[in-house]
C-alpha cells in the first residue's frame, strides 16, 4: 500500500524573513543589475572599490 500520508505530523511553518534579509536581498540583486547594466571586469571593480575606500 502507498504511503499518503495519512496521520502524519504537519511541519511547522518557516520562520520568516527579517527586515536585514529583505535589504540584503536588495542590496545584491540592485549590484547585480549595475554589473550587468554596465559591464567592466572584475580587476576593474577591485580597483574602484580601492580607490572609493582609499583615505
Amino acid at each position: 500500500m502507498p504511503f499518503d500520508g495519512t496521520d502524519f505530523p504537519k511541519r511547522d511553518e518557516p520562520p520568516g524573513r527579517g527586515p536585514d534579509d529583505n535589504a540584503v536581498t536588495v542590496i545584491i540583486i540592485l549590484l547585480a543589475f549595475c554589473l550587468l547594466a554596465m559591464p567592466i571586469s572584475l580587476a576593474g571593480f577591485v580597483d574602484i572599490v580601492r580607490y572609493l575606500r582609499s583615505p
